[in-house]
């Protein structure tokens, strides 16, 4: 959509060989219906072919991504967790080679030294104390999937499964939804050519006096039929979509309620809670 809407701009109309402007809406919903099909309805491109291998090309990335978005996430975190895995097993048997060494240095001074019984086990109890913790076999307390402690790859594919259905689900039917605005500009340009016949184009075909003061009033109600119901529904069209935008799909895809609640400044507020 985004690279149809850059290309439209670059195209100058007025000097333009195609036989007419395609409605980019109309682009789309034929791309995925007329698979490979290119009419003047929707024709961006002077060469046929290369829109038709274009459309071909992006409809083919389209379904692509849904095995991709399904499969790449999850293999990667299993091969980040297997990394992580063995990074932990190479430090561990680092470890026990050092305290192994440690071990050996201490009994050498233990013997050189002639350290009494005493004393050596009072120096063990105290190495025993303050001895740090053992690192455990989830890295630090973590969440199973991305790496700390127990990795379950179903579990991570029927999650990413459940992600990709509804990602699908929503592109589709958010898709669908724009349709109206294309529903509602076909009956924009019907309805337009419906009140010019019967009000203005009615009242041209006559001649006389009367038939002027009938041009008149029909030009009037076309005015008032234009404003009253065009405008109105544009503006309402308008309104709707944008707080569908806002409300829908914005908050489907990025809000998710987890921040600090929106304070407004207010200087009743601020003295309220100087008091």
């Amino acid at each position: 959509m985004i690279f149809l809407i850059i290309f439209k701009w670059t195209i100058n109309w007025e000097t333009s060989n195609l036989k007419q402007t395609p409605s980019l809406i109309t682009v789309l919903i034929k791309m995925v219906l007329s698979f490979g099909a290119v009419d003047d309805d929707t024709q961006l491109f002077t060469n046929l072919n290369s829109q038709k291998s274009l459309e071909l090309i992006f409809v083919a990335l389209m379904f692509l991504s849904i095995p991709t978005m399904l499969f790449f996430k999850p293999f990667i975190l299993r091969y980040q967790h297997n990394k992580l895995q063995s990074y932990r097993a190479l430090n561990d048997e680092h470890d026990m080679s050092s305290d192994h060494h440690h071990e050996i240095g201490m009994g050498n001074i233990q013997q050189s030294t002639n350290i009494p019984k005493d004393v050596d086990e009072e120096k063990k109890s105290d190495s025993q104390i303050i001895k740090p913790p053992e690192k455990s076999a989830s890295g630090g307390g973590g969440h199973g999937a991305h790496g700390h402690g127990t990795f379950e790859f179903s579990e991570v594919m029927i999650h990413q499964l459940i992600h990709t259905i509804e990602y699908v689900l929503g592109t589709v039917s958010n898709t669908a939804s724009y349709l109206r605005l294309w529903a509602l500009s076909l009956a924009h340009a019907e309805l337009s050519e419906v009140f010019y016949q019967k009000t203005i184009q009615s009242t041209l075909a006559g001649t006389g006096a009367i038939n002027v003061i009938m041009t008149v009033v029909g030009v009037f109600m076309f005015f008032m039929f234009t404003f009253g119901v065009l405008c109105v529904m544009d503006v309402l069209e308008c309104f709707l979509h944008a707080l569908r935008l806002h409300w829908v799909e914005f908050n489907n895809k990025f809000y998710e309620g987890t921040g600090r609640k929106f304070e407004p400044f207010g200087f009743k507020r601020i003295l309220k809670e100087q008091d």
